[in-house]
């Protein structure tokens, strides 16, 4: 049940700032605890799996939006337009822009 709250919170959330710490805080978990369980049921560490759904997220963005990259960039939480390119070239083999226009 935690794990699954966890999810369901990150999902409707990716456009805040989340971290383990107050994901754990807000389900009344130790961050210890939170992780090891997480990390158990998902096969992939809280941060992970953030990452990979912003990543999701930034597919639909960029296929229904006319946000530039740089806004995405900013609205999902990336340190900056070339780390989220960096990063969604190495989860899905090419790069925003491509993907924008494929």
């Amino acid at each position: 049940k935690p794990v699954l709250e966890c999810c369901n919170y990150i999902n409707m959330h990716l456009d805040e700032s989340l971290s383990l710490r107050g994901m754990a805080n807000r389900l009344k978990y130790s961050e210890y605890y939170l992780s090891r369980k997480f990390s158990k049921e998902m096969g992939m560490s809280f941060k992970e799996y953030v990452r990979r759904q912003r990543l999701d997220r930034a597919k639909a963005l960029l296929r229904d939006s006319s946000l530039g990259i740089r806004d995405i960039s900013e609205q999902l939480h990336f340190c900056s337009p070339s780390y989220f390119a960096e990063q969604f070239k190495a989860e899905f083999g090419i790069s925003p822009t491509e993907w924008r226009n494929a």
